[in-house]
């Protein structure tokens, strides 16, 4: 299975997949692969015409099929993402599609729940043959303050390690609510410069 840089990647590259089926208990991947595919395959003004945004509780699987069966107008490809895909019901219904997918299409599903059961054979088999599969695997509390030295370090922000584990022990793994804080800081503090815990405290309020 594919790491998410490597997808982010790929797409940047125009390297597209059919189907892209992430899914896993940790949403803050998922999230950021569905965000960067809505935002960066179709240039903004062929959207309107070649992208929709659809969602599992309110769309049956002929809905998903119908709009990823569509031709392109006036783009090489659409996009057609199905957010919260775990809550649609019939969602074993889309195996034809994942057997005999169209090429022009990216049909983007994020799947937010725990394990996706294998066991649906027909369903897991055509998404193995046909679709890029991510699974997004939570962080557990005792990797969380290497990953939040590492998304520091990736905006340009050099967090002591008492640092990182204040804001471990205060948020937990909610990447997302993690990685927004550290943006404040970011924000707050020079590029390059390093944060302690002073910092911590007094830019994400731990008290």
């Amino acid at each position: 299975m594919a790491a998410h840089q490597t997808i982010l990647r790929d797409i940047e590259a125009k390297k597209f997949k059919p189907i892209y089926f992430l899914y896993g208990a940790e949403p803050y991947y998922i999230d950021k692969i569905v965000d960067h595919i809505e935002n960066n395959v179709l240039p903004e003004g062929e959207r309107s015409f070649n992208q929709v945004v659809l969602y599992g509780k309110e769309t049956e699987f002929k809905t998903v099929i119908d709009n990823a069966r569509q031709f392109p107008m006036m783009s090489s490809h659409r996009v057609v993402i199905v957010r919260e895909a775990q809550a649609m019901r019939d969602f074993d219904m889309l195996a034809s599609y994942f057997q005999k997918p169209s090429t022009q299409t990216l049909l983007v599903l994020a799947y937010k729940k725990e394990k996706f059961d294998k066991r649906k054979k027909t369903v897991w088999a055509a998404l193995k043959d046909n679709a890029e599969i991510f699974e997004s695997r939570p962080i557990y509390d005792d990797k969380l303050p290497r990953w939040i030295e590492g998304y520091a370090g990736a905006r340009k922000l050099n967090l002591s390690s008492e640092a990182a584990h204040i804001i471990s022990e205060y948020i937990g793994n909610n990447l997302s609510r993690v990685a927004n804080e550290i943006d404040k800081l970011a924000i707050n503090i020079p590029k390059g410069g390093k944060a302690t815990k002073k910092e911590v405290y007094e830019f994400i309020g731990i008290n």
